[in-house]
């Protein structure tokens, strides 16, 4: 109802999928010996960008072309979406059994964090050319996911906005 509801909305958004994508990206350095880390991450990068499309297609589908308001079908799309993340949680909570890891020597939180947080960024130029690369490809992806929608159906006035977006978001990825 206000920008301040979606700016709070928004930032737990982003809160949550960074909560998420942490522990998600440690999979590879942690259980894939280094010499088969490129193959695992073009696996996981492949699983990554299948399941958005799969995830696009299947929201678009239910968006478009239904009986009622737009409004009731997003929010029964959200709540599609709701389900399948829970099945997902609740799989892997009772499935996946986790190793244990060796005890070994913790620093303290505040240094800990500080040193997370700390980049050589002379000796590590390459993360630099990463950063900025990675930022121009989402700052691309994000505006054609906001805007290409409007303007498909205002612009181009497309009977089905919601599937030729996702459509155009998929092949633009």
């Amino acid at each position: 109802a206000s920008f301040l509801a979606l700016f709070i909305a928004y930032c737990g958004l982003q809160l949550s999928f960074n909560i998420d994508q942490a522990p998600f990206q440690a999979f590879i350095p942690d259980l894939v010996p280094e010499n088969r880390h490129g193959t695992a991450s073009g696996v996981k990068s492949f699983a990554e960008a299948a399941s958005v499309i799969i995830l696009l297609r299947t929201l678009a589908r239910l968006m478009e072309g239904q009986p009622g308001s737009p409004e009731t079908w997003l929010t029964g799309a959200l709540v599609w979406l709701g389900v399948l993340i829970s099945v997902a949680l609740l799989a892997t909570l009772f499935l996946v059994r986790e190793r244990r890891p060796e005890p070994r020597f913790h620093p303290p939180l505040g240094t800990a964090l500080a040193k997370a947080f700390t980049i050589d960024f002379k000796a590590r130029r390459d993360f630099l050319w990463f950063l900025g690369s990675r930022l121009l490809i989402l700052m691309a992806l994000g505006t054609l996911q906001t805007y290409a929608f409007f303007y498909l159906r205002d612009v181009l006035k497309v009977s089905a906005p919601a599937a030729a977006t996702s459509d155009f978001v998929i092949a633009a990825g």
